[in-house]
Order: C-alpha cells, then sequence, then structure tokens
C-alpha cells in the first residue's frame, strides 16, 4: 500500500503543536510566538494580553514591547520638554551639561586622579 504523508502545508489554519501525518509519523507545527501564549488544539491562543499597568513596566516611559499576545504595546516617545532620547525604556537627556565630571591631579602624586566635583542635574 502507498500512504501519501500530510505536511504543514495541508494545513495553513495550523500554527503549533504535532499533528499524525496519516502515515504514523508527525507534522510538527513549532510553538506559539508570544509570551502568554499557549497552545490549543493546535492553534495559538493569548491566554491574558499585558498592559501598560503590568508591574513589570514600572518607571517605562518610552519605546514598545510585546503584549505577549503578538501586539505592541506603545508607551510613546521622549517629549519635546526633556528633549531627549528613549534608553531601555528610559527618556535620557542628551545635553552635554547634564553631567560635568571634573578629574584633578592632587600635586606630587603622579598618575594619581581623584574625582574632585561631581554634578548631575
Amino acid at each position: 500500500t502507498i500512504c501519501i504523508r500530510r505536511t504543514a502545508a495541508d494545513y495553513p489554519l495550523l500554527h503549533c503543536g504535532t499533528l499524525d501525518d496519516g502515515c504514523g509519523g508527525a507534522i510538527g507545527f513549532g510553538s506559539c510566538t508570544g509570551d502568554i501564549e499557549e497552545c490549543t488544539v493546535n492553534r495559538c491562543q493569548c491566554k491574558e494580553r499585558a498592559t501598560k499597568n503590568d508591574d513589570r513596566f514600572r518607571g517605562w516611559e518610552c519605546g514598545t514591547h510585546s503584549d505577549g499576545c503578538d501586539g505592541t504595546l506603545d508607551f510613546g516617545n521622549c517629549s519635546a520638554t526633556v528633549g531627549g532620547s528613549c534608553v531601555d525604556h528610559v527618556c535620557i537627556q542628551e545635553n552635554p551639561a547634564a553631567t560635568r565630571w571634573r578629574l584633578v591631579c592632587a600635586a606630587g602624586t603622579p598618575g594619581r586622579w581623584w574625582i574632585r566635583e561631581v554634578e548631575f542635574h
């Protein structure tokens, strides 16, 4: 007898898990891509979407992040009043005067440097 194996292409609506190929083997569909998705009957189902109010996003001021279910949470851009850029989801001011370091060499100590003045704004 001839057995014609089925492939994942035969099931375009299935996304995850495995299924019998009709010939004693298995078709692998892979895993769900979202953080909060689970595979139910070979389809990815979102268990619960993340929201911007979740504890793990506390302190975020800007940027985007996955909601865990193939969607995107948008935390916005750094406003013109801040005048900076988004680094690790925090607005950073791009003003060189915002951080100033001055190193001085004390007399009689060649090669030794001390931080004498540090100013943060």
